[in-house]
């Protein structure tokens, strides 16, 4: 009797963590140090939103790492209060890592950001494309 009922646990465990792996992952978001800016990814959809926080002279970066296939980079470089959409087409299923920095545009997508403006509690992000 209580081999059946441990079994019968098992197998009701079993099957809800079955279910729940197959839902959608969930977006994710991260800040920059001192919550100067932030970056958030949207899995189903696959939307990156990249927000200016504060005036202070700097833009928002969004380094994007998407396994097996490349690293992006996104700048929002319009103003403090604004947010930045861009509507990606990525691999499905891959392992998604999200950074976000500040910057100082310099003309090169990677040459002014501040690479020590992580959050330096997280680091980064991750979820599924």
């Amino acid at each position: 009797m209580r081999a059946t009922t441990i079994a019968s646990a098992v197998l009701l465990v079993g099957g809800i963590t079955a279910s729940t792996a197959q839902a959608d992952d969930p977006a994710v978001s991260i800040y920059t140090a001192s919550q100067l800016g932030k970056a958030k990814f949207e899995p189903y959809g696959e939307h990156l939103y990249i927000s200016d926080l504060v005036a202070d002279g700097k833009s928002t970066v969004a380094r994007l790492v998407v396994q097996g296939d490349t690293t992006y980079y996104y700048w929002n470089r319009t103003s403090a209060g604004s947010t930045r959409h861009v509507d990606m087409s990525l691999p499905e299923d891959r392992h998604v890592a999200l950074v976000a920095y500040t910057g100082v545009w310099d003309g090169t997508v990677t040459g002014g950001i501040h690479w020590d403006s992580y959050d330096h509690m997280l680091e980064h992000v991750s979820t599924f494309s």
